[in-house]
């Protein structure tokens, strides 16, 4: 396909690198598998509020504060995250990281040199973050969620400052899920693509219909499982029959034939006068 696809695994692993490599296998074969897979890497003492509020966990009741949770999910060194990095290279697709300080971004290139950054958008204005990915070289795709026009071109300029030449911005609303009546349509157009967070699969092929060339999307081996992210995110299942559907879209999109009729069409069902 020739939309860029991007598997938000972020969180959804809750901390077991096998949860990890089986969703980077289950994403990565079959006849459309997607570009890249994305992990979050946090620091939780920095990127984390101190807030006794609770990890949201959809319809589970909440064990443990958003500081606790991001530091067991984020609690892997070199070896677990060079591990997923290498399972996605033997599979042919982009290992990608949105990192939530500098820090994070600090050990993600030491260590693995992502294949892309993605920025998410409360990260947009984290203009340190900024001037070290834009000096890595690698790609950076941000979301525009959370930030202005005016936010997005200082952003803009801070990673063209550093050097980085390949930049997209994706049409984002942070909420969780997002009702249709909050999709920010009308607005994708201005945008290279989307990153989403509503349910389903309407969003994703509506976006690559109006020219989205970049799509991101919530991946998760059960959607029963614990986190903030996994109850609104798509199964495996559904990313699969997701991306048969983009494929099947782009063929129609692709296609050059104009005025076709099936042959014998025209004698079976043309209609004719009674005795002609």
């Amino acid at each position: 396909m020739s939309v860029y696809l991007i598997a938000e695994v972020g969180t959804t692993h809750d901390g077991s690198l096998g949860n990890a490599l089986a969703l980077v296998d289950a994403l990565s074969v079959g006849e459309y598998p997607v570009n890249a897979v994305k992990f979050q890497d946090h620091f939780a003492d920095i990127s984390s509020l101190d807030s006794p509020a609770p990890c949201p966990r959809g319809f589970l009741a909440p064990v443990e504060s958003r500081r606790e949770y991001l530091e067991r999910v984020s609690a892997w060194g070199a070896r677990e995250w060079r591990a997923l990095r290498d399972a996605a290279r033997r599979r042919k697709i982009d290992y990608v990281v949105s990192p939530f300080s500098v820090a994070a971004a600090e050990r993600q290139w030491q260590w693995c040199e992502p294949d892309r950054w993605k920025v998410a958008s409360g990260q947009a204005t984290n203009l340190a973050m900024l001037a070290f990915l834009g000096g890595t070289g690698r790609p950076v795709i941000l979301s525009a969620g959370l930030v202005t026009a005016d936010e997005r071109q200082v952003a803009d300029d801070a990673l063209r400052a550093a050097g980085c030449t390949d930049i997209a911005w994706l049409c984002c609303t942070s909420e969780y899920p997002c009702p249709p009546e909050h999709a920010r349509y009308q607005e994708w157009r201005y945008f290279d693509g989307l990153s989403d967070h509503t349910r389903g699969k309407w969003a994703p092929i509506a976006a690559v219909a109006r020219g989205a060339r970049i799509l991101e999307k919530h991946v998760t081996l059960d959607t029963r499982m614990y986190g903030s992210d996994a109850w609104h995110s798509m199964s495996v299942e559904e990313f699969r029959a997701l991306c048969e559907e983009l494929a099947a879209l782009e063929v129609a999109m692709t296609s050059g034939m104009r005025g076709w009729i099936p042959t014998g069409a025209r004698e079976r069902y043309l209609y004719r006068e009674p005795g002609t």
